[in-house]
């Protein structure tokens, strides 16, 4: 694999993970799921180790979740490419989160809580593109904020 070629995959991968946190915090779930493999594991910061196996699940997780309004900023993102179609990705991921807004809006609500944390990504990939065959979070902290009122 050529130096170019390498830093092709790298900027790839890096994308994915960049735009699974714009999907995340958009709400856009079918979206976000459809860029894990059909046989993908992901054990989510929140979900304290466990494991959920397969994009249906995946996506069903997902959507559990409670609903919020959320910002990811992702950081120290270091991609190791193994081969031409795979990579693993270290990255550390802050998430700025609070209520729905009541009133259907969208309008500014106020934060109340910051997560920091980490994510192990092995990405492969397909037919499709690069995608999560196994995402691995883990929380370091979280901070409350605020009243939320």
């Amino acid at each position: 694999m050529t130096n170019e070629q390498r830093l092709v995959i790298e900027r790839e991968c890096e994308r994915l993970i960049l735009h699974s946190a714009k999907l995340s915090d958009h709400a856009k779930i079918e979206e976000l799921a459809g860029l894990f493999t059909h046989d993908a594991e992901l054990v989510r910061p929140s979900g304290v180790g466990a494991s959920i196996v397969g994009r249906a699940a995946i996506m069903a997780s997902l959507r559990a979740a409670p609903k919020a309004t959320k910002a990811h900023v992702i950081t120290n993102v270091v991609v190791e490419v193994a081969s031409p179609i795979s990579a693993h990705v270290a990255s550390v991921a802050i998430r700025f989160s609070g209520p729905v807004a009541d009133d259907g809006s969208g309008g500014t609500v106020a934060g109340t809580k910051i997560a920091v944390g980490y994510f192990e990504d092995d990405l492969v990939l397909t037919s499709e593109g690069w995608a999560f065959q196994c995402r691995r979070g883990s929380m370091a902290m979280e901070f409350s904020v605020g009243s939320g009122s």
